[in-house]
């Protein structure tokens, strides 16, 4: 197969930068239309969205293992199975992950496993390109646990801890550092292009969690729910009870960049 621009996904700003000037030149585009274009390729909204998310300096760790995930869907005119399959590298054994079996994240639901490969089951009424959809919100979950190291918690354990919990997130998920048990809450809200929270959390979290002892970071990754479309990504955590932010957002900023949109890299 010969060199192809559109077969390029980058995930850093140089990388994105140098794919920016090939299609400048390609095309006869001013290079900031160029940059704008290679953003929304690799799945932002425009090149500030994609500074916005990968703007941080990354050092990218040893990704020695790999998994494949896979989901089926149903072509509408022949009725006939197909299959998406896409390949996602990890820092560690799939088997070595703290969740003890992907199947516990939110949102993974496993119908299958042989050796590396997982069969996703669909949470939509599966097409094409809601499978594909599927799998890399998947692949995002994977790595932010590959990348912290925290797990799912209980939901009976920190609804009994002794502080306030904030009732108005959007898109929701506590975790929990497995060898300490303290909690970690994600809020993903939805965010305009400059990059300002249009979800509740915008309205009165952040004067909630000044008055309830909270602490909240925006960290400079991807997220895990939706990031194509436009929503953020905030860590909050109690700070006494709660799990310390700086540390998981320094690791989340030194992985291996978020999954931001399918990258063809197969299909069966």
């Amino acid at each position: 197969m010969g060199y192809s621009i559109e077969r390029q996904f980058p995930r850093t700003i140089s990388g994105l930068k140098s794919k920016a000037k090939k299609i400048a030149r390609r095309d006869s585009l001013p290079h900031c239309a160029a940059l704008d274009r290679a953003a929304r390729e690799s799945g932002a909204h425009d090149y500030q969205h994609f500074r916005r998310l990968y703007g941080g300096t990354q050092s990218i760790l040893p990704f020695r293992h790999e998994i494949i995930l896979e989901q089926e869907w149903e072509e509408a005119q022949s009725g006939q199975p197909r299959r998406v399959a896409l390949r996602l590298p990890l820092s560690r054994a799939v088997d070595d992950l703290p969740c003890r079996g992907i199947g516990r994240l939110p949102r993974v639901r496993i119908r299958h496993r042989k050796g590396n490969r997982f069969l996703i089951d669909a949470s939509n009424s599966s097409n094409e390109e809601f499978a594909r959809e599927d799998l890399v919100r998947v692949a995002r979950t994977i790595q932010f646990v590959d990348a912290t190291g925290l797990v799912l918690a209980n939901a009976r354990s920190w609804r009994r801890a002794p502080y306030p919990r904030y009732r108005g997130l959007d898109h929701p998920s506590t975790w929990m550092n497995p060898e300490t048990g303290r909690p970690l809450h994600v809020d993903e809200p939805y965010a305009d292009m400059r990059g300002t929270l249009l979800g509740p959390f915008n309205d009165s979290g952040q004067l909630w969690c000044q008055e309830n002892q909270f602490d909240w970071l925006r960290p400079n990754w991807a997220g895990m729910y939706s990031p194509e479309l436009c929503c953020d990504f905030i860590l909050m955590s109690h700070k006494i009870e709660g799990e310390p932010l700086v540390p998981v957002a320094r690791k989340l900023e030194a992985y291996h960049p978020a999954v931001l949109t399918w990258t063809a890299d197969f299909i069966s």
